[in-house]
């Protein structure tokens, strides 16, 4: 089954602030704990299939990634890698690879680092962004519609999957638009 997209339009940055005790920084190129703190942060999306030669090959050496775009937030006390977020720029930017290391869930710490990388594609001049999801990640889903971002139905069973998204949510569907192939527009459930 296809992912669920996203998509943010605008060139408004996005208005966050660092909860205290954490700090936002771009990926070091070639540091090994670096590399380990992000694939421990990505765990939960992937379980298993990273290693550092893979987080090198597909996302330091990926010329829409690259270090600069991949966005750590860190504890101040010790430097753990808590969870990342990469600004992916190419021909369809995108809010890419997400995730929070088990320890640091429900901090309210993916909506900065997620909006950093967001801020980066817009200063870079992107003002369509796209992202894609799971419906059971409602967390991460209830962050990215703050962020500005808004389903897209780019296939036929994408608005009765939105549907149940929003029943999980606890919101009303007929309160957010959609993009559907051709405009933004309020959900017709």
């Amino acid at each position: 089954m296809e992912q669920l997209m996203m998509l943010r339009f605008g060139d408004s940055p996005v208005d966050f602030s660092v909860p205290k005790g954490y700090e936002i920084r771009e990926c070091r190129d070639g540091n090994s704990e670096d590399a380990l703190g992000w694939i421990k942060a990505c765990e939960t999306l992937n379980e298993g299939l990273w290693a550092e030669e893979k987080f090198v090959s597909d996302m330091i050496n990926d010329p829409d990634c690259t270090a600069k775009n991949i966005f750590l937030i860190c504890r101040n006390s010790d430097g753990a890698i808590a969870g990342t977020a990469t600004a992916k720029d190419g021909e369809t930017p995108a809010l890419h690879m997400v995730g929070m290391n088990k320890e640091f869930m429900g901090k309210g710490l993916a909506f900065p680092v997620s909006a950093a990388a967001v801020n980066r594609m817009i200063e870079n001049g992107d003002h369509r962004i796209q992202l894609r999801t799971d419906e059971f990640r409602i967390p991460a889903i209830k962050c990215y519609l703050k962020m500005g971002f808004r389903p897209w139905y780019y296939q036929d069973d994408m608005q009765e999957r939105w549907r149940g998204v929003f029943r999980d949510l606890g919101f009303n569907p007929d309160d957010y638009y959609a993009y559907d192939k051709t405009s933004f527009r309020k959900t017709v459930i």
